[in-house]
């Protein structure tokens, strides 16, 4: 594993809090929904149409992405300052250049799990969840250029008495441009409730939860870039809120029934103020999604109506998911997916999946991949209702 990349998981792990976010709409939350690409309709194994219920379940899942090698980049233009500290540069516009070409490159973080009891069938389900996004971006400042080249331009002679006085011709504090990172980190403890018509084929659920807002803001010259200390060193803002999420479900009947689903994330839309006075907007996400579900298999495609939205360097998206399951034998199942970002900001993603069920108990895994250094994998173990036996 390259060293860029170690950087970027040790980021994911700076904020691996314990618990996660609306599992219809989370990519690396739920690690059965994570292998079929996202989607968020996952049926029972037994001839049910409705999801299984489970008791207790635990999801963990972490999505790291450097597509535009951000992260390879600064590590770069870091060591080569500190090389040509003392050093007479050749020519200043091309390490200028390459930072200037850098300029707006962003890498990626999501993380988040997620708690859900459900003690009895009828009665409220317990969820605690979390999910942390941060977003890492390059910011090109001009006034570098002018640094290096005087720098390059400045007679050897000078240049070495000022190394024998401990002067320098440019201190590593005189580079301007600078690593950012924004973040946003949503923690919710809710009690879920659903109701269920079997003459109308229709299942809705509602989830009424406390939520807290954290809003994440760090700065930090580019000259001594040190992924740890930038996150460690993050201003951060709390807002403690209320708010709501709203599921639907239907699905037709026949042996090969197709469902039909939409879920609303954050009901109510709010606004919350970071550390450097930048709002951050929640606003509604709304999804969609349909599926069919054969004896063995189950195929779904899912759509975000609307966008999640970002805070400061961190983008916004709109993800598009496609994904199947196919049983093995009475135990196993396997599934594959894509997810793709409708805006561009995030980068699209091939998933695999796989899952064994041992009674009561089901174990679930799944890898996710993209261009560049993009690489996330969720996990999830659920225990099974005893009155779905």
């Amino acid at each position: 594993m390259t060293t860029r990349r170690s950087r970027l998981w040790a980021l994911a792990g700076l904020f691996c809090l314990p618990a996660v976010v609306q599992s219809a709409q989370v990519d690396v939350i739920d690690a059965r929904q994570a292998g079929r690409g996202g989607v968020g309709l996952t049926f029972d194994e037994r001839d049910s149409r409705w999801p299984a219920r489970d008791a207790m379940t635990l999801q963990l899942g972490i999505l790291a992405s450097d597509e535009d090698r951000l992260l390879r980049d600064v590590d770069e233009f870091e060591q080569e300052l500190e090389r040509q500290q003392n050093a007479v540069l050749a020519d200043g516009d091309v390490l200028a250049d390459r930072m200037e070409a850098a300029d707006g490159k962003i890498a990626q973080v999501d993380i988040g799990g997620q708690i859900r009891v459900a003690p009895r069938a009828g009665s409220p389900t317990l969820v605690v969840r979390q999910q942390t996004r941060v977003g890492i971006r390059f910011r090109y400042d001009e006034r570098d250029r002018e640094t290096l080249n005087r720098a390059a331009n400045t007679p050897g002679l000078i240049d070495l008495i000022g190394d024998l006085l401990g002067t320098p011709v440019f201190e590593r504090d005189d580079i301007e441009s600078r690593v950012i990172a924004t973040g946003v980190a949503v923690t919710d403890l809710g009690l879920s409730q659903g109701w269920q018509s079997d003459d109308m084929n229709l299942q809705l659920t509602g989830t009424l939860k406390y939520q807290r807002v954290s809003l994440l803001n760090s700065s930090q010259r580019a000259s001594r870039f040190d992924i740890s200390e930038l996150l460690r060193g993050a201003e951060r803002r709390d807002h403690d809120t209320a708010n709501m999420d709203l599921a639907a479900l239907w699905h037709s009947d026949g042996p090969r029934p197709l469902a039909l689903a939409a879920t609303v994330e954050n009901l109510v839309p709010q606004q919350f103020a970071g550390p450097d006075g930048v709002r951050f907007h929640q606003r509604p996400l709304v999804a969609i999604a349909v599926g069919q579900r054969g004896d063995r298999w189950q195929t779904e495609l899912g759509v975000d109506v609307t966008r999640r939205t970002g805070y400061g360097e961190l983008d916004s998206s709109r993800m598009a998911r496609v994904g199947g399951e196919y049983r093995v034998g009475r135990q196993g199942r396997v599934s594959a997916g894509y997810r793709h970002d409708l805006d561009g900001n995030v980068a699209h993603t091939v998933s695999l999946g796989a899952g064994l069920a041992v009674r009561r108990l089901h174990l679930d895994a799944a890898v996710l991949v993209g261009a560049g250094d993009t690489l996330g994998v969720a996990a999830g173990i659920s225990w099974r209702a005893a009155d779905v036996e």
